[in-house]
């Protein structure tokens, strides 16, 4: 079920302590009908003694989950590895414009595919790629395309990574669960070398989520010059996610 934008903007506004999910303050009724109707689709019940709605999980992931689809419908994979597609992995390549001798670097690289279509661009380059998950980095390892390119493999969580040197580029399709993408974000632009080049794949939700960590990220961005630009609805679909999608395009 698609949830239109005046609910979602009232989910994003909601407070969350574990399963509770409490809504804001002075909702009109046919407002507050609908929005009850999708936390109800999504698992929650409200509870009087609580004054919440109560979910048999996480009720910030849940609605997490809600607010990136905009839809009810939980896709596979929580948002942890959703790879990109060649349209995408194009307009991240034509946003940095890549130079010979640049030090490139992927975040949470999954399958390696950006770091591999960077070569194919520029292959007088410096790779990088780090991954979390054991599985992942172990088949990067092994695969030849990725081994061709003479990247520098990091099996680490790039939150807590502290690289020797900066990078003049950064890549990244990071995962989105609990704007996991900001935290991944704003690590990157820590990063960069001065005159450095970040794009970078995001939830929509960057744009108007209200969030104190994301309302700073869009300070943060906008004080930098970077820009927000709408990939295209479906992006993702042959990923198993309809998740909307937004390209994070900042030169330092």
């Amino acid at each position: 079920m698609h949830v239109t934008q005046d609910v979602l903007s009232v989910l994003s506004d909601c407070q969350f302590h574990a399963n509770q999910l409490v809504l804001p303050d002075q909702l009109d009724r046919a407002l507050y009908v609908k929005t009850n109707k999708v936390i109800e689709l999504a698992g929650g019940k409200w509870n009087r003694k609580a004054k919440a709605h109560l979910f048999p999980v996480d009720a910030e992931e849940r609605i997490e989950l809600v607010i990136l689809t905009a839809s009810v419908n939980k896709p596979k994979d929580d948002f942890n590895f959703f790879p990109t597609s060649e349209k995408v992995i194009r307009q991240m390549l034509d946003s940095v414009s890549l130079r010979s001798g640049d030090r490139v670097l992927e975040p949470s690289c999954g399958d390696g595919r950006i770091l591999y279509a960077a070569y194919q661009e520029q292959p007088d380059i410096i790779l990088t790629g780090v991954e979390l998950e054991p599985v992942r980095a172990e088949l990067l390892r092994k695969n030849e395309r990725i081994k061709s390119t003479g990247a520098e493999l990091v099996e680490c969580d790039f939150l807590s990574w502290n690289p020797a040197k900066k990078f003049d580029v950064i890549l990244m399709n990071p995962p989105f669960i609990k704007s996991a993408d900001v935290h991944h974000a704003e690590r990157a632009i820590s990063m960069l070398n001065k005159g450095g080049r970040l794009s970078a794949v995001m939830s929509a939700g960057v744009k108007f989520r209200n969030t104190k960590l994301i309302k700073a990220f869009r300070d943060r961005v906008a004080n930098l010059g970077g820009e927000f630009t709408d990939l295209d609805p479906g992006s993702f679909k042959e990923s198993g996610t309809m998740v909307n999608t937004v390209l994070l395009e900042l030169n330092l």
